[in-house]
């Protein structure tokens, strides 16, 4: 009975880390060693996903943060790798996410922009 509970474990850890590493083989972006690759991998993949320039993206990130997805501004309290406002991020559809992870940062950043809120960043 115990085998059968292991091998059942084994198999959904092994199922959950397949799944969320990545998708039909793309390697995940945790695989980098610095912030700025991990920040750039994700915005290149958000930018893509919502059809949206990966320049603008990359440069708009870059001019927010500098790919630094752990910063934030004490005056303005803007957080993350596009710097989201704390009410510009909780209305997004990524909210129950950190604002200081860049893979929810960068899809919040290009679903705002794929909807119309490109002004938020004075792109």
């Amino acid at each position: 009975m115990r085998s059968a509970i292991a091998c059942a474990l084994l198999a959904l850890t092994l199922t959950m880390t397949m799944a969320t590493t990545a998708a039909a083989g793309t390697p995940s972006c945790w695989r980098f060693r610095h912030d700025r690759q991990i920040s750039r991998c994700f915005i290149v993949r958000a930018a893509e996903h919502y059809h949206q320039s990966r320049s603008q993206a990359l440069y708009i990130a870059w001019r927010e943060s500098r790919y630094h997805y752990r910063v934030s501004n004490g005056s303005s309290g803007a957080a993350g790798l596009y710097q989201f406002m704390p009410t510009t991020w909780a209305h997004s559809p990524y909210h129950s996410h950190s604002p200081y992870n860049p893979r929810w940062a960068a899809l919040a950043a290009m679903w705002y922009w794929a909807h119309g809120g490109k002004f938020h960043w004075n792109a």
